[in-house]
């Protein structure tokens, strides 16, 4: 009896000692389970951590928000062209479209679209609805309202609108005999009139804003060749020298047509940019002691002011503007307002506001001159510069 109650025992310790086993285990795996909000945080860390195009934009997310706190802000990036303000609208091209955004650079949208190989300059209308596009060495007008692109002639190597926006002026060369020649003709090509006869190779033209009659004749700004400024009258055809003398010189004028501004490069040193000022005959010049090329520089409304970026970093070697316009190296750029009338500078960013390196081109400024804006030549991204001392609350 007393063997049967020890065997019995055993059998139910044995037991007890299985079952508590089983309990303890499983009471053990649940404590080595994650829960549901465990396994909710290890997604996140996991996808933060181990995937890299999660990294990448946590780093630009990062990155910007710093940036959003300074006056220099990257607004568009990109590969940027021709960028115009009209109606406070930015207007540029990118990636084979035209588009149109807000000052900010949000609200993107494209009016129009054509597959560009090698645009080598972007040229607008005065009201920003047509487009004059060198690409791969011939000339394109697109018509952003009706959304076509037309090809220009063979020869025509440079072209601008007229002050309406209803007429091509441009150069033209044939090859067969030689010779250029200055000619005006209706957007499609009709109706063309030869103006004058040019022996000039590579001219640009500009119009002056207080004379749509006049356009500037001039050659491509070469630092090894003295530049000839000419003025021809579209109506009567009279051809009238203003200004020469000077090495690789480039004009603006002002926006009343009043004054022009001049870079041209030193005779000694061809590394040496110098800007300068004269009337809109060529008279009354003065030099303004900063170097920089009127490409990097944009007039004030106020018809005395320019904004414009000095760059720094020009290798010693280089033929400017030969070797800034052949992208032989990039800039390092400050920015700076001027006073063309007594010289006073003044910065507009600090240096420790510039984080990164940039040589500025087509500098622009909306129509209330809160921000300047610029295409940086490197990156061939838009940037924004907010201006302080102006009236009206910034944009966000």
């Amino acid at each position: 009896m007393a063997k049967k109650i020890f065997i019995v025992s055993t059998a139910v310790f044995i037991l007890g000692v299985i079952v508590l086993g089983g309990w303890w285990l499983s009471r053990r795996f649940q404590s080595n389970s994650p829960t549901k909000v465990d396994l909710q945080r290890k997604s996140s860390s996991e996808n933060f951590t181990g995937n890299k195009k999660g990294n990448v934009s946590e780093k630009l997310n990062t990155e910007n928000k710093k940036e959003a706190k300074g006056r220099l802000k990257k607004i568009i990036e990109g590969k940027i062209k021709g960028a115009i303000i009209y109606k406070n609208k930015l207007i540029y091209f990118n990636n084979n479209n035209f588009l149109k955004a807000d000052l900010n650079g949000a609200g993107r949208v494209s009016v129009g679209s054509f597959p560009y190989r090698r645009i080598e300059a972007v040229k607008w209308s005065a009201k920003g609805d047509k487009v004059l596009v060198k690409d791969d060495s011939r000339f394109h007008l697109f018509n952003l309202t009706e959304g076509i692109d037309h090809e220009l002639k063979v020869g025509i190597d440079e072209a601008i609108f007229n002050d309406k926006g209803d007429q091509l002026i441009y150069k033209y060369y044939d090859a067969k005999t030689g010779t250029g020649s200055l000619n005006v003709s209706d957007l499609s090509g009709d109706n063309w009139q030869l103006i004058d006869k040019l022996s000039l190779k590579k001219v640009n033209l500009a119009l002056n804003p207080a004379d749509s009659q006049k356009v500037a004749v001039f050659a491509v700004p070469d630092g090894l060749t003295l530049t000839q400024l000419f003025l021809v009258n579209l109506i009567n055809r009279e051809n009238q020298k203003i200004f020469e003398g000077r090495y690789g010189a480039d004009f603006l004028w002002s926006p009343q047509g009043d004054k022009i501004l001049v870079s041209y490069v030193q005779e000694k040193d061809k590394s040496r940019l110098v800007l300068g000022i004269m009337n809109s005959k060529g008279g009354e010049f003065q030099g303004l002691n900063f170097p920089t090329l009127v490409e990097k520089c944009v007039w004030s409304a106020d018809n005395i002011s320019i904004f414009c970026a000095l760059p720094g970093k020009i290798p010693t070697q280089a033929l400017m503007p030969n070797s800034w316009k052949k992208e032989d190296f990039y800039s390092q750029d400050t920015f700076w307002k001027i006073n063309t009338q007594n010289g006073k500078k003044e910065r507009i960013l600090e240096s420790e506001e510039i984080t990164t390196e940039l040589d500025a081109s087509n500098l622009l400024l909306d129509q209330e001159e809160r921000y300047l804006f610029f295409i940086d030549r490197r990156s061939g991204s838009l940037y924004r510069i907010e201006l302080q001392g102006k009236e009206g609350k910034p944009e966000k």
